[in-house]
């Protein structure tokens, strides 16, 4: 997202790049519980956490101080680091339905996306890439718990039928997410490029004169 957004500074748009779950007390809360036991009651544990991050979310969205809208409402451009599809890819399941999940976030369904990059990344390089990232970590810490084989490829499986709603996503900006991060960079560049040449959304039109790769 890094990448991304320091390219549209130096074409001249102003971005605000966020993530979710935030840094506020909400979303340090789910950080926190993502890395503990979850308690013996499947159920109620996925309402509790799909509760939270629907909390984090409408906060993220409507903070008069430093919130999405607020951003917008000068005339920056949003990078966002998970929304609303994570929420339902992530967090629906047998015992969970997504009409739930959507019920809770009627804030973040009322504010779709212009446009969703998905890094498709394959399963397996997942749980490559999560592995490698663990062996660096300190002795005893608990990686997230939906950081499983298993539950990774049924968030993936869900992921894929959300791709289609476009209420949820908006554009859909799809890439390969097993190349080096540089490659993925430049493939967002060519997508947004052509995502703005369809809506005519303000990047500028003489774009190789502008330095945009």
């Amino acid at each position: 997202m890094g990448l991304t957004g320091d390219w549209l500074r130096r074409l001249g748009i102003p971005v605000f790049e966020t993530f979710e779950p935030t840094a506020s007390v909400v979303g340090q809360h789910i950080r926190n519980l993502l890395k503990a036991e979850p308690w013996a009651d499947e159920v109620s544990w996925a309402e509790y956490l799909a509760l939270l991050f629907a909390a984090d979310r409408a906060e993220h969205l409507s903070d008069p101080g430093h919130g999405v809208k607020t951003a917008l409402g000068q005339g920056e451009w949003i990078l966002c680091d998970r929304y609303l599809m994570s929420s339902l890819a992530y967090q629906s399941s047998d015992n969970l339905p997504q009409s739930w999940v959507l019920a809770v976030n009627r804030a973040a369904a009322r504010a779709r996306p212009d446009v969703t990059v998905f890094v498709d990344t394959p399963v397996e390089l997942c749980v490559e890439r999560i592995a490698e990232r663990n062996r660096g970590a300190a002795a005893g810490v608990k990686d997230d718990v939906f950081h499983d084989a298993r539950k990774l490829a049924a968030t993936s499986a869900r992921y894929a039928e959300l791709l289609a709603a476009k209420d949820v996503t908006g554009y859909v900006l799809s890439v390969d997410g097993s190349r080096p991060v540089d490659q993925v960079s430049e493939s967002i560049k060519g997508g947004l490029i052509t995502w703005s040449r369809l809506v005519s959304a303000g990047l500028p039109a003489d774009l190789q004169a502008q330095g945009w790769n």
